[in-house]
């Protein structure tokens, strides 16, 4: 077992026993329990399917903490899965995209709906023809190829590991739910991990369930708090 499960796994119980009431946001869904751990032959059946190479501290979580389950917000989705419609749905390519595809961004991205192109008449058909379209393009499968989902804040807010291409074992937030865009986890040019990324929300809860919420900046760089 790696660094990186030893700590998951110590401090998530140490979270367990500070937090008994779940105070912590998502706590309550996830109870601080993980999934069963994924087996090598799981993981490399999924890497094979979908033509993709999982970064190594996601690969250990997997294999040595537990096929998803407690983390940030409501949890870490078990491999191949995500929220979709509803909880545990599988992946679709038509709409995560293709993990196997480069990952198309560098920078943060946002193109949200053109509303000054829109028609005026809210109620009519033309309208919602207008929406579909521009939901089509800015909600476009191919704008995530690369990447897998690992977790929601909720609200269609998600978490998405690189998995594919420069941006490879980064997490980026997909803010576009809330018409921001597609987003890097981290400091300027500095980005996070998985573990980095989950590192942090174990540090923060562990702070939070002992002082209440921070007012300083994480120490982990810019790690959305669950």
């Amino acid at each position: 077992m790696g660094d990186f499960a030893r700590a998951v796994l110590e401090g998530v119980k140490e979270l367990r026993r500070s937090d008994p009431q779940l105070r912590i946001f998502g706590a309550i869904s996830h109870r601080y329990h993980f999934n069963p751990r994924a087996t090598e032959r799981e993981v490399a059946s999924c890497q094979r399917l979908w033509g993709m190479n999982l970064p190594a501290d996601y690969r250990e979580f997997l294999l040595d903490v537990g096929n998803g389950g407690a983390g940030p917000f409501y949890g870490v989705f078990r491999l191949g899965e995500w929220d979709g419609a509803g909880d545990g749905e599988p992946w679709e390519a038509s709409i995560i995209g293709d993990p196997s595809k480069p990952f198309p961004h560098r920078s943060p991205w946002n193109e949200p709906r053109k509303y000054a192109l829109a028609p005026s008449d809210v109620e009519s058909d033309e309208y919602h023809r207008w929406m579909d379209l521009e939901d089509r393009r800015y909600y476009a499968p191919e704008l995530t190829n690369g990447s897998i989902p690992i977790c929601t804040e909720g609200c269609a807010l998600r978490f998405l590991l690189v998995v594919t291409g420069p941006e490879a074992g980064h997490v980026w937030y997909d803010s576009r739910a809330d018409e921001k865009g597609l987003l890097p986890l981290g400091e300027g040019q500095e980005r996070l991990s998985f573990s980095d990324w989950y590192l942090a929300w174990l540090e923060n809860s562990l702070y939070e369930s002992v002082h209440g919420p921070r007012t300083e900046k994480p120490s982990r760089g810019r790690a959305p708090r669950g």
